[in-house]
């Protein structure tokens, strides 16, 4: 029974006995006096209690949000940032992240009240991605600064002090580099084995194997990077690339592949897994798929993607979604959408500790002009915001558009952790527009079930 039920039957009772007898004498008066008494008291103490549970009930639903974890980090001219995200067994989220300016890498660590430092910055590099092996160990895949020549792929690994090199130029080591020219791109993520060998992929840009994917592994006896397969993974220009791995130590791969231009453009994503001397791919291709993330809950791939179909006479869109997919039985099950996403920005992926798939993406308002960071959880039957909006990034001015770059991670405790870099403008005085940068992380105060 409902305290507000229970309430009213005592009114009730106490009305039923002031109609039915008639007090005539002191010992009806007493008895009288004393249920009226006991009845008031009663109520007294439901009515607090029922003022408690809404007090308790309005603070839990106030305390169910995203709490900034003390601003930007970069100065406004910093260029647009692209984060990588990790959150170490004692919760503290540690974070990778560049410019295209400087072309410099930092890696900061929360304590809880700031941003603490994890060694010096690493000079001349961009696109990073930090990964946190069983020992706790913080790991950065690095790329030279972008367009650069000869630009090289980097793995480092932190010694309590100082950031150690692990081997040298991965592609080099790994036998995939042919010629003098030789750029790599932003490393496409790293996965760490139960050895703590860490794997990653990249995509090369120019020379004979332009547009080309690849994937090396770490092998600590020999002390050097092996490469996963003869060369390039993927057929078609391959124009990102993420990795994963599974409980059993195989490397998976999500490609996009793009042919075409204008409304005749097309991308297509490709999953391969890993099966000790050659990479099988998983399913047949995607059409219409691009920026895909793969994350492997266990030993089931799961891929979040923006989806894009297309009248091919008129080129008018017929679709236009993010899709979450999982490889069950021999085949992709796509899932309730999400929401629409948008193409330009990769989503990401994380996993609550049940194994219920955790997506952060960018979704569009007013034709790009307002984007929204939000977060979304897989219940088993739908999908349910996690909170309102992270942040909202609007732009006023004419023919203008922000852009934003994000990563999601859970920490032990299951709260989703969200890092995403924007550059938004501003008027100046001569009336042109000057790019306003920001990197942003923000915690969501309560665990995910």
């Amino acid at each position: 029974m409902s305290v507000k039920a229970i309430y009213i039957q005592n009114v009730l009772i106490f009305l039923r006995y002031l109609v039915m007898n008639i007090i005539t004498n002191a010992e009806e008066r007493f008895i009288f006096m004393n249920i009226r008494s006991q009845i008031i008291r009663f109520n007294r103490i439901i009515i607090k209690c029922m003022i408690v549970t809404v007090v308790i009930g309005s603070s839990g639903a106030l305390a169910q949000e995203w709490v900034p974890l003390n601003g930007n980090l970069i100065p406004e001219n910093g260029g647009l940032v692209r984060p990588s995200l990790a959150a170490d067994p004692r919760v503290n989220p540690v974070l990778g992240f560049n410019n295209f300016e400087n072309g410099a890498v930092s890696v900061v660590r929360w304590r809880g009240d700031a941003w603490e430092s994890i060694g010096p910055d690493i000079e001349g590099t961009s696109g990073p991605s930090i990964g946190l092996d069983a020992q706790k160990r913080i790991f950065l895949c690095q790329s030279g600064k972008y367009a650069t020549p000869g630009a090289a792929l980097n793995v480092f690994r932190f010694n309590d002090k100082a950031w150690s090199p692990i081997g040298g130029d991965v592609a080099a080591e790994a036998g995939y580099i042919t010629g003098p020219r030789h750029v790599v791109d932003a490393c496409g993520g790293i996965a760490l084995d139960s050895s703590g060998n860490p794997i990653v992929s990249w995509e090369a840009l120019v020379g004979a194997k332009s547009w080309a994917v690849f994937a090396a592994r770490w092998d600590e006896d020999q002390k050097s990077w092996k490469g996963l397969g003869d060369g390039h993974i993927t057929g078609g220009r391959a124009v990102t690339t993420y990795v994963d791995i599974d409980a059993n130590d195989r490397p998976y791969l999500a490609t996009t592949n793009t042919n075409g231009y204008g409304i005749g453009r097309v991308t297509t994503t490709q999953v391969w897994r890993w099966n000790d001397h050659v990479w099988v791919q998983l399913g047949a291709d995607m059409p219409g798929a691009e920026n895909t993330v793969i994350g492997v809950y266990e030993n089931t791939p799961y891929l979040v993607l923006h989806y894009v179909e297309s009248d091919p006479a008129t080129g008018d869109i017929l679709i236009d979604e993010l899709r979450v997919m999982r490889w069950r039985q021999g085949s992709w099950q796509t899932l309730p959408s999400p929401g629409n996403g948008i193409g330009i920005a990769r989503p990401a992926l994380d996993f609550t500790s049940s194994g219920k798939p955790v997506v952060a993406y960018i979704e569009s308002l007013e034709e790009g002009k307002t984007l929204n960071v939000l977060v979304k959880r897989w219940t088993g039957k739908t999908w349910e915001n996690v909170g309102d909006a992270v942040a909202s990034v609007t732009c006023s001015l004419p023919s203008c558009y922000p852009d934003v770059s994000l990563d999601l991670s859970l920490d032990s405790q299951g709260r989703p952790i969200v890092a995403w870099g924007e550059t938004n403008y501003t008027l100046a005085s001569d009336g042109s527009y000057t790019p306003v940068s920001r990197l942003e992380v923000r915690r969501y105060s309560n665990a995910l079930p």
